[in-house]
């Protein structure tokens, strides 16, 4: 073997080393463990002390550029929110209905974009011609008096953004396989008349959720099975106990809980689960 041909080889070996240290050293639930006991720990499995520390500030720059892309998106996800009747939007419905011809030209649009928005359209269904749109991604239909989310819309199974603000639903209103929409990452139905969101707990791949001005009595103790979730809007209910099982969300970053009917929610978050606020920043006024 060439020395070249050895350096190579040795090169590789190093490598490898410090990238397999780099996920240890990421490894979720390691984040608590003392740096030197990880030290130890790389040190017996043959790393050196320089190759050790170059590990160290490696998996910062990654945990780093992982953040920044974690935020980016999240910026994106709260800005579509405030854009398409998030927080802030007015109730009022304009009486404009949807003739067949402008009908068909917003399918056919949708068919190139995957975006369909019908806001303050009077309307009080959701057309089947655009149920019928496979690839749709983003369907906004607030501001309206939807009688009913069909079993229909199960078969939108690309869809990633819904909001029905605004519309007077109620529990009965949404059929089950509404809530088997497996792509599903942003909801938002605030300003509408829900008392049981039990349901909503099986659409995992939610990061926002905004329920915020309904009839909400209690959050679901398997809450925790939205392990994806960034953004929990429940403001303006009627809430009067939060479940223990909130400080399982580790992805969250955002919980609305003014207007309702706990006393002091930051006393009670921090009885709960310290963490929650002063780690993560999760609670925000």
């Amino acid at each position: 073997m060439s020395k070249q041909t050895k350096q190579e080889k040795e090169k590789d070996e190093k490598d490898k080393r410090i990238a397999i240290a780099i996920n240890f050293i990421n490894t979720p639930n390691l984040q608590n463990v003392p740096r030197s006991e990880i030290e130890k720990f790389l040190k017996k499995k043959g790393l050196s002390d320089a190759e050790i520390i170059e590990a160290f500030e490696k998996a910062k720059q990654q945990r780093e550029e992982i953040k920044a892309k974690e935020d980016e998106k999240e910026k994106d996800l709260v800005t579509k929110l405030q854009q398409y009747g998030g927080i802030q939007q007015q109730n009022q419905i304009s009486e404009k209905f949807i003739n067949p011809q402008e009908l068909k030209e917003i399918v056919d649009k949708a068919k190139i974009s995957n975006l369909i928005s019908i806001r303050n359209r009077g309307v009080n269904i959701i057309y089947e011609q655009i149920l019928g749109i496979n690839n749709l991604q983003i369907l906004i239909i607030s501001n309206n008096k939807i009688q009913i989310i069909p079993q229909s819309i199960k078969s939108l199974t690309n869809l990633k953004v819904f909001h029905a603000s605004c519309c007077n639903l109620q529990d009965h209103n949404i059929e089950n396989e509404f809530f088997e929409l497996a792509s599903l990452e942003e909801l938002n139905m605030a300003k509408n008349q829900l008392s049981n969101i039990d349901r909503f707990t099986s659409l995992s791949e939610l990061v926002l959720l905004d329920l915020s001005n309904n009839e909400i009595f209690r959050i679901p103790q398997n809450i925790d099975k939205l392990q994806k979730l960034k953004l929990l809007n429940l403001r303006d209910n009627h809430l009067t106990y939060l479940p223990i099982q909130l400080k399982q969300l580790n992805t969250l970053k955002k919980l609305y809980l003014d207007q309702n009917a706990i006393e002091d929610p930051q006393k009670v978050l921090k009885q709960n689960n310290p963490e929650l606020i002063f780690q993560q920043g999760i609670f925000e006024e």
